[in-house]
């Protein structure tokens, strides 16, 4: 019985399912909302194997997005990996704060209005070493990793190292 619950993949027709891990939320809490989105058989058998395998604290913040056909073990695999929870976010060239707030909201489900808020704080860009009235132009274009819902600064400020990376690089060779 235990390894038909742990090992044997859970079918359903339709789209992904989507299940996500809020900050502060137990394997409990998770384990439920797995269940109850039929991605699991059973909430029980998933906190006990977390358990078991010492990773029911290893649970990263996130969306996760299943198909039909996966085992309660491959889901704990899944959400339990060092990559758990890391969103690539691609920026291209040219975008403005507010096309780069629409990406943030929706690859990290970061709130696109305070994300442009900040960018277009004067106060902000100053903590950031930007003596301009915003971030416009200093958010530099490429591919990025974050976690799901990470604080609009942490995005703004990698983004803005990047720039600065790529701004003394080019001034080098000059």
């Amino acid at each position: 019985m235990i390894v038909y619950v742990v090992f044997t993949p859970v079918r359903w027709k339709g789209p992904k399912r989507v299940v996500e891990v809020r900050q502060g939320e137990g394997a409990r809490a998770v384990a439920l909302r797995l269940q109850e989105t039929g991605v699991i058989r059973s909430a029980a058998a998933f906190r006990r194997l977390a358990r078991f395998k010492g990773v029911d604290k290893e649970i990263k913040v996130g969306a996760y997005s299943f198909t039909s056909g996966v085992s309660l073990y491959d889901v704990l695999k899944h959400m339990a990996s060092p990559k758990a929870g890391v969103v690539s976010l691609f920026v291209p060239e040219g975008a403005t704060v507010k096309k780069i707030g629409g990406l943030v909201q929706s690859s990290l489900g970061v709130d696109s209005a305070l994300f442009v808020a900040y960018c277009r704080s004067r106060e902000f860009a100053r903590t950031q070493g930007v003596s301009a009235a915003s971030l416009e132009g200093y958010l530099f274009p490429s591919s990025y990793e974050f976690y799901w819902k990470v604080p609009p600064e942490e995005i703004i400020g990698k983004m803005y190292a990047g720039f600065l990376a790529a701004w003394k690089e080019v001034t080098a060779n000059v």
